[in-house]
Order: C-alpha cells, then sequence, then structure tokens
C-alpha cells in the first residue's frame, strides 16, 4: 500500500516520545537474540512528515506474519517496541512502519486509547484480535434475532439490527432472501476496525432456512454466511447485515 507523504506538525503524542524511548526500549527491553546489527545512534531524520529511526543497536524478535497475526489489539506502541524494537517509520501522521523478516512492510496504527487500531501487512488489513470478550453479549443478540426469525417475526428483528440494516436487508416477505432462518451453528467471532473506527464483529453461521421464491436460494433447504454486527455508541451490538466473505 503506497501511502502518500503529507506535511503534518501534529503528531501524537506517543508519536513525538518514541524516537526518544527508541533507545531506551532497545538497551533495557529487549534480549538480544542473533548477532548485534549496529550501534549507531543517529537522531532521527525528519522528511516532511517521515520519521526514519535508525538506530538498531540489537535485535529484538523478528517481524514474523505469524507474530502479526496473533498480536492483541491492546498493544500499544511502546509495547509493540519493546518486542520488536524500535520503528523504523512514521509516515502521513498515523503509521508506524516495520520491516519484516521476509523484506515486506508492517504498518501500525494506533487510536485515541493509544491501542492499535489497524495493522496492513504487505499492504493488506488484517483482522484484529480484539481484547475484550464479547462473545456473550453477541451471542445474545445472536440467538434472539434468529428465535424471531424462526417464525418470520420480522418487527421483533429489527430490534437487535442497524437501521442499514432494515434499509438492505428487510423486505416485505423475507430477510436477505429468506422467508424464515433457523440457527444450527456458529463460529468464533473475528473482530476487524472500519475506516470510521468502529468495531465490527463477524460471526459465521449456517441456517436451516426457506427461500424466498424470487431468491437465489431458491431450491436450498440451508444456508452459511457472515452476520455482521456493529458496535454502538452506546456499547451494544447491533446487527449491520450479511454477507458471504470477509
Amino acid at each position: 500500500m503506497k501511502i502518500e507523504q503529507k506535511h503534518n506538525s501534529k503528531i501524537p503524542a506517543y508519536a513525538a516520545g518514541a524516537a526518544l524511548v527508541a533507545s531506551t526500549v532497545l538497551m533495557t527491553s529487549c534480549a538480544i537474540v542473533g548477532e548485534i546489527t549496529s550501534t549507531t545512534t543517529e537522531e532521527p531524520q525528519i522528511d516532511g512528515d517521515v520519521v526514519m529511526v535508525t538506530e538498531v543497536s540489537e535485535t529484538c524478535m523478528p517481524v514474523t506474519r505469524e507474530y502479526l497475526e496473533n498480536v492483541s489489539r491492546n498493544y500499544t506502541l511502546e509495547e509493540l517496541q519493546s518486542e520488536l524494537g524500535s520503528y523504523h517509520s512514521y509516515t502521513n501522521g498515523k503509521y508506524y512502519s516495520w520491516t519484516m523478516d521476509d523484506g515486506s512492510s508492517a504498518q501500525f496504527s494506533f487510536g485515541e486509547d493509544g491501542r492499535i487500531s489497524r495493522i496492513y501487512i504487505a499492504g493488506d488489513e488484517r483482522i484484529l484480535i480484539y481484547s475484550h470478550d464479547d462473545s456473550a453479549a453477541i451471542g445474545a443478540v445472536l440467538l434472539d434475532f434468529f428465535t424471531s426469525f424462526e417464525t418470520s417475526d420480522y418487527e421483533s428483528m429489527k430490534k437487535y439490527c442497524t437501521m442499514n440494516c432494515f434499509n438492505d436487508f428487510f423486505h416485505d416477505n423475507d430477510v436477505n432472501g429468506m422467508i424464515s432462518a433457523k440457527l444450527t451453528s456458529s463460529e468464533d467471532i473475528k473482530y476487524k476496525y472500519t475506516e470510521d473506527n468502529k468495531l465490527e464483529a463477524y460471526v459465521f453461521v449456517t441456517v436451516d432456512m426457506e427461500p424466498s421464491s424470487d431468491s437465489a436460494l431458491v431450491g436450498k433447504t440451508s444456508t452459511s454466511f457472515y452476520v455482521v454486527l456493529r458496535q454502538t455508541e452506546n456499547i451494544e451490538w447491533k446487527i449491520k447485515g450479511f454477507t458471504t466473505s470477509l
């Protein structure tokens, strides 16, 4: 993913302090793994809004895809640096980049709470591991929604949905092409942050259902799809819609 460089003097507090703590983090928080690669102690180089950190006094754990696929969004910049060493660049006022062991780039941005909001691996955004367990609340919404769906009680179902869900998926005689649907199984929840920094949950479900006459599901008695839920301003979970892929 190519990120344009724009001048922005308003760097977050944790960015401004990052270069100052980088050497401390590297010298006190990292266990030495492999060879010492450099003992350079240059000042960060600033080119517009890109800060290049050139000091690499020792190697922390390698920045691997396996590590990135398992890191929680609960991490702060300082916690990442304690495990990975100093970031290599800071771009466009929000992206902190590390070079991975395969030569590609891993980019992190942080929310107002100082925790990870997005991770890009070689330009592709990955699903984040959410740090809180909301499975009980999300499970309750799904159970109530599909209990009503079994009897085609569309009005009751709307209580568990966003307004956009009403407009996009509800019709006079079906919801998402189904007259009725009974939940038969669901998989683990996956979480992701949207472009407007809203948290969404994806739950892959299988249902026994009755399709509407004009639905692409005609001829089938069961189907599987993701239920997409969004966390609202008052921290409630509502169904935003349905999709067949992430």
